[in-house]
């Protein structure tokens, strides 16, 4: 195999990039017998989504920035590929963006997360009673350090890039 370490990265960052999108969209962030809570929407019998303010829009901007930017570092990552790994081209520049946006994913990632359960669960908490941390939020934590481990293996090919 030609570009072991991107190739990785490549399968990584988009285990991460979906990770990160189901946990931003599902309901999964706090459960209780009666409520899901997610950072979008609020479901008991039916869903309906709310207006979120503090900590839980703080943790929706984060999760967006994140899935956003591991969206794009999968772009970039796949232009390179096409373009100049498969050609054996030297380009320096293109795995270094990669790898910034892999990390930008995982710290904003885990900013939403620290967010959430810092004061977002606290937050939903005053509105539907007690809740325990679901799916989603653990979802987006995988997510996370899946991108960091992505954005540490597209630094690694890029050390690599013409060496051989």
């Amino acid at each position: 195999m030609k570009n072991p370490m991107l190739i990785a990265a490549l399968v990584t960052g988009g285990i991460c990039c979906f990770l990160v999108l189901i946990g931003m969209s599902t309901t999964g962030w706090g459960t209780n017998k009666v409520f899901s809570v997610g950072l979008f929407s609020l479901c008991a019998d039916t869903c309906a989504s709310y207006s979120a303010t503090g900590a839980i829009a703080a943790t929706k901007a984060f999760v967006v920035i994140g899935w956003l930017s591991s969206l794009a570092a999968i772009i970039v990552a796949l232009v390179y590929f096409c373009k100049f790994a498969k050609n054996d081209e030297p380009n320096r520049l293109l795995p270094l963006v990669s790898a910034i946006l892999f990390f930008v994913c995982g710290c904003a990632g885990l900013l939403a997360v620290i967010s959430f359960g810092a004061k977002g669960k606290e937050e939903a908490e005053d509105a539907v009673g007690k809740l325990d941390l679901g799916y989603s939020f653990a979802l987006t934590i995988i997510g996370a350090l899946l991108a960091l481990a992505a954005g540490a293996l597209t630094m690694v090919h890029r050390g690599r890039i013409g060496s051989s």
